[in-house]
């Protein structure tokens, strides 16, 4: 599926892996698949490109808005398994579940203008009567803890679990450097903000959108912007 972007030369050392879009499960991803669809990344074609990654190391470069909690920890796991180096690389951010799976990676790497996000997972679009309501609950409560152990787990200190426990439970965007403070994470040179997946699902707080008001934006450059998109549009409707 081509939004991995799957880099593994013949005769290369390490291979790289792009994971640039929402975290989908299988069923989802066959429907992106079969029209030609990029923009999402489901757990059996990731196997596929992981098989022909092969033992060799491999540098997951990830931007991503999260997506399936099921689908998502499968990814984990299955980087979380390999017993080759797995280099996880944060390119705009990891967010929900996209989070989880870089935290699976063996080591990890954060610029310092990217950001990573956990929280507590949710349901969309549920329907049902009062038990299927504490059911749910329940699941969530489950499923929760499950990926707070998970993160706890992958702490540089135990006593961090408080407070990361309660960033988890309000939903957390840290950044590079606060990122580093809590979990094992080499902070890498500052790169000019490229955003590569739109974050859809989250409000941006906006002690975040503050790192963004710094970008330097000539006048010119916006005039160009507005340029195009104005030939643009008038090229459609004079169709």
């Amino acid at each position: 599926m081509s939004k991995y972007k799957l880099k593994n030369e013949a005769g290369s050392e390490r291979a790289s892996l792009y994971i640039y879009g929402d975290i989908v499960d299988d069923q989802e991803g066959s429907f992106y698949e079969l029209f030609g669809l990029a923009g999402v990344v489901s757990p059996t074609a990731f196997r596929k490109a992981l098989e022909d990654v092969g033992d060799k190391p491999l540098d997951v470069y990830i931007s991503s808005d999260g997506g399936d909690v099921p689908s998502g920890l499968a990814i984990a796991n299955m980087l979380a398994r390999r017993t080759a180096q797995t280099v996880g690389h944060v390119d705009g951010w990891a967010a929900s579940i996209a989070g989880i799976i870089f935290l699976a990676c063996t080591e990890r790497h954060m610029p310092g203008n990217t950001f990573l996000m956990l929280h507590r997972p949710w349901i969309s679009g549920f329907a049902g009567n009062i038990d299927d309501f504490e059911k749910a609950v329940e699941f969530l409560r489950t499923t929760g803890d499950t990926l707070l152990n998970f993160i706890n787990a992958r702490l540089r200190s135990e006593s961090d679990k408080e407070t990361v426990e309660a960033n988890y439970k309000a939903e957390h965007w840290y950044n590079a450097d606060e990122a580093s403070a809590f979990f094992d994470i080499q902070l890498d040179a500052n790169q000019g903000y490229k955003t590569v997946a739109k974050c859809k699902s989250y409000k941006m707080p906006a002690a975040m959108a503050k790192n963004f008001e710094n970008i330097n934006q000539t006048e010119s450059k916006k005039e160009a912007v507005q340029a195009a998109l104005k030939n643009s549009f008038k090229a459609i409707y004079d169709l």
